[in-house]
């Protein structure tokens, strides 16, 4: 049976995320409501993937009578690095407000959070995820 994933569109956000080459996919083993990715590539490879993943609690939990109303997003990579036949794996997780909230007055746009993950990836001796 093949899994059901909710590909509407809530927000810009999420319509600059499809613009920019982000897939729709279901979360499967996370507890979010759904998943976007997009891979980033060049000339010699694989580099890394930018996995979104989309949360609002008023949703998922009506049962908790506080939970805001509100999309969320938690944007994550992995960098496997190969030393000396030994991998090491990094996961980073990045929170930022994309969305304006009541609680917010500057928010990150989808370049600004691509240029860290490139940045990192930069930072890290450029660590391919497959070349």
């Amino acid at each position: 049976m093949e899994d059901k994933v909710d590909k509407t569109i809530y927000n810009s956000f999420e319509q600059e995320m499809i613009d920019s080459g982000y897939k729709i996919f279901s979360s499967g083993i996370s507890y979010a409501i759904r998943g976007f990715q997009r891979r980033f590539d060049d000339a010699f490879g694989k580099k890394y993937f930018i996995t979104v993943w989309h949360w609002n609690h008023g949703k998922q939990h009506p049962e908790w009578n506080n939970a805001p109303n509100q999309d969320s997003y938690q944007f994550t990579t992995q960098f496997r690095i190969d030393k000396n036949k030994k991998e090491l794996c990094v996961d980073l997780d990045v929170v930022a407000d994309v969305l304006p909230t009541e609680y917010n007055t500057e928010l990150t746009t989808l370049s600004e959070l691509e240029a860290f993950f490139e940045k990192t990836w930069n930072d890290m001796g450029k660590p391919y995820y497959e070349t």
